[in-house]
């Protein structure tokens, strides 16, 4: 759809924004709204502040949404007694002002309370709150270079309260936040398509790799009872063995040397479920302890194994002392014993075994006891080659389905962007 532009135009003295239509005015966010607040957390020993059936807001409920419902909420005596806790109405704004979750947007769909790290924006006068949420939505970047502190910028209601914001007059401001639903909508109904079919990819490429190491890749082979879970039913003329019979582990620990000249591999540089390293060129080396491994070795993360992360080594170097690390026996292919570890029967399995519930991690103890098939070497490669066959074909897929998500959300950032600056006219209210 072709878009026309408003017929004069005006600088808005906002250096990003450059010009809006002559029309628009800019309104600092303070003259905007009568109420621009934020909340507060209750004692979280006091169990009367909790459990009750007033929806309590924190910015990880934060997804650019509208908020029916939350995790906590709180009593009425929490609201009466915290003169911070206050309640606003549906309809109000809420921007996020902390750390990670810093830009984060939402909007009132039932009265609620929010906590200190939501800034409230409610009683609009000047604004349509959609609008202004489609206004932040795009000026995220800019919220976040406005933020102060070092680990954890914040953003402050002082800072909220001072940003101009262009606008039309409220009706033409309802006419354009009623196109953006409708386009918005549509947009995230394709990407909700593109991410279901992604799923789905995901589902195939993990179903070709644990059939092929426990099935082999013969169809008409024989099969037996392997004796174990995750396995099943396996080849007449394979066999099973614990893994700690197939492999080595290396258990060379290595203190922290800045001038150690040896590549570095954390569990942040493995990319869940694929085998594979972020990046090839890992240098730091963190404070602590590390583990060394050599080239041809198997890793594996043992710290929230239901992530998947294992890989194989290139060359000498370093790694989390939260990896294992495997050195495959001679008549082991280290890309078969790859595919292994990364089947999803497998995973289940060690992440049964996990103990510690903020950092579940599995043992050696109990990993390296944990049957694994056995056959030929040479079964192994081919098993592996159509193993790469069949996945490369699926993430040659995925990588399209995702080019065409980023595609999409470009273009839903780039239409709400020229929507609420006024570059283009979305409403014949004009």
């Amino acid at each position: 759809m072709k878009y026309i532009k408003y017929n004069s135009y005006k600088d808005s003295e906002i250096s990003w924004i450059g010009e809006i239509p002559t029309t628009w005015e800019c309104w600092k966010v303070s003259h905007g709204f009568s109420l621009i607040g934020s909340g507060t957390t209750p004692d979280t020993e006091d169990s009367e502040y909790y459990d009750g059936d007033i929806p309590w807001v924190t910015t990880s409920e934060l997804r650019e949404n509208i908020v029916f419902n939350t995790k906590k909420k709180v009593t009425q005596k929490a609201v009466l007694e915290l003169s911070a806790l206050k309640k606003y109405k549906p309809n109000t704004l809420l921007i996020a002002m902390y750390g990670a979750t810093i830009g984060r947007l939402g909007i009132l769909g039932t009265e609620a309370t929010v906590n200190q790290a939501c800034c409230a924006f409610d009683k609009p006068k000047a604004f349509d709150s959609k609008f202004v949420f489609y206004w932040f939505y795009i000026a995220k970047p800019i919220l976040i270079s406005l933020s102060s502190g070092g680990g954890q910028p914040n953003l402050n209601q002082d800072t909220l309260k001072r940003i101009k914001i262009p606008v039309p007059s409220i009706s033409e401001q309802q006419s354009i936040v009623d196109f953006l639903d409708k386009e918005v909508s549509r947009i995230d109904t394709l990407i909700a398509k593109k991410q279901q079919f992604i799923e789905r990819l995901k589902e195939k490429r993990l179903a070709v790799i644990s059939n092929a190491v426990s099935k082999g890749i013969n169809p008409n082979a024989e099969l037996k009872s392997s004796g174990v879970e995750w396995l099943g039913d396996i080849p007449k003329i394979w066999d099973v063995k614990k893994l700690k019979y197939l492999v080595n582990q290396i258990n060379q620990k290595v203190e922290h040397d800045e001038d150690l000249p040896l590549p570095y591999i954390g569990l942040e540089n493995i990319v869940p479920w694929k085998g594979e390293l972020v990046t090839q060129e890992i240098s730091y080396v963190p404070e602590g302890v590390s583990n060394t491994f050599y080239e041809g070795c198997v890793l594996f993360g043992k710290l929230r194994p239901y992530l998947a992360k294992a890989c194989i080594t290139t060359k000498k170097g370093l790694c989390s002392s939260e990896i294992l690390v495997l050195e495959p026996l001679k008549e082991i292919v280290p890309e078969f014993l790859l595919n292994c570890l990364l089947s999803d029967g497998f995973i289940k399995d060690v992440d049964s075994s996990t103990f510690g519930s903020k950092m579940p991690r599995a043992s050696w103890d109990y990993i390296g006891n944990i049957k694994m098939p056995v056959l030929s070497k040479s079964e192994q490669i081919k098993i592996v080659d159509q193993i790469n066959q069949e996945t490369s074909k699926i993430d040659i897929l995925t990588s399209k389905a995702e080019a065409a998500i980023n595609k999409l959300q470009e273009y839903k950032t780039a239409l709400i962007s020229a929507a609420v600056t006024g570059k283009i006219i979305v409403t014949d209210q004009v």
